[in-house]
């Protein structure tokens, strides 16, 4: 069932009469996990609504309501059990792959699935055009999403996935192990610029930054890592853009200044707004190809 219909069937038959004010976003499902994400006024309501979405959705085991914007170093959701089993581990299915995550301790959002569905198969017509594998760099690969699905969907590349998470390093590791990819995924545990400077300067073809609050700030290692003859670097990051402006033009521009002095010539091959997050606020996509001048 899609989640605008899930919730829809939840919302009427608690009959609260708020449908408009729950838009079809208010639940991710992430593995046999729900977390809500209703407003204040319906604080009241929190456990009738969660006991019907497990009736209404058998697959669903566990129900929370997420209680406050992802933060803090590791990007955690602050969550509220409401019903179901008292867990926060799940197997999330994406394309193939089987992804395990703690949802207390781990980032992991489905929101981002297509995105990571589009840079894996960018990957893959490069290989096929090619005929050889990349050596990717993911700066901050939490349990090894994006890395993952990378290696899925090709059969040369090989990936370098950092996160200084030690419980989302420990994860990702078993996830590596349990889809058949050691070997073509390298989990390393620490943080992206000392590693960065430690073993993998000079060394990628490609390079992903699904951290979008800190990516301006990493850039410079991004850029550290790319081969001698330059590569692709897939940069995320938060915009926030007046009502008259394009998030991805506000972006584009931050972007610019910020690659200023860098002895390389930069092409923007794509570019596009990949979710809102909040009120004008949105997460903006840029693959940047760079050249050596």
């Amino acid at each position: 069932m899609r989640k605008g219909r899930l919730i829809s069937r939840v919302i009427k038959r608690a009959n609260i009469g708020l449908k408009d004010a729950v838009p079809a976003g208010s639940v991710d499902i992430i593995g046999d996990i729900a977390i809500l994400k209703i407003p204040e006024v319906l604080d009241e309501n929190e456990s009738e609504l969660a006991e019907i979405l497990l009736e209404e959705a058998p697959y669903v085991k566990v129900v929370y309501r997420q209680t406050g914007p992802v933060s803090g170093e590791y990007r955690l959701r602050d969550l509220k059990w409401l019903a179901g089993e008292k867990r926060s581990t799940t197997v999330h299915r994406e394309h193939g792959c089987e992804i395990e995550a703690d949802l207390e301790k781990d980032y992991f959002s489905p929101r981002l699935a297509h995105e990571r569905t589009r840079i894996a198969r960018l990957v893959k017509a490069e290989e096929d055009n090619s005929g050889s594998g990349e050596v990717i760099i993911n700066m901050f690969a939490g349990v090894g999403t994006f890395s993952l699905r990378i290696a899925k969907e090709t059969k040369l590349s090989k990936i370098y996935s950092i996160d200084k998470n030690h419980d989302a390093f420990l994860r990702m590791f078993k996830n590596v192990m349990a889809n058949r990819m050691l070997g073509r995924v390298v989990c390393i545990l620490g943080e992206t610029k000392q590693i960065v400077d430690q073993i993998l300067t000079l060394r990628a073809d490609r390079v992903l930054m699904p951290l979008p609050e800190k990516s301006l700030e990493y850039l410079e290692t991004a850029l550290s890592t790319l081969k001698q003859e330059g590569g692709m670097i897939h940069f995320q990051t938060f915009i926030h853009a007046g009502k008259e402006e394009d998030p991805v033009d506000v972006s584009r521009a931050r972007l610019h200044v910020s690659l200023q002095g860098y002895p390389w010539k930069f092409m923007i091959e794509d570019e596009k707004v990949i979710r809102t997050v909040g009120p004008r606020w949105y997460q903006v996509a840029h693959d940047l190809k760079v050249i050596p001048l």
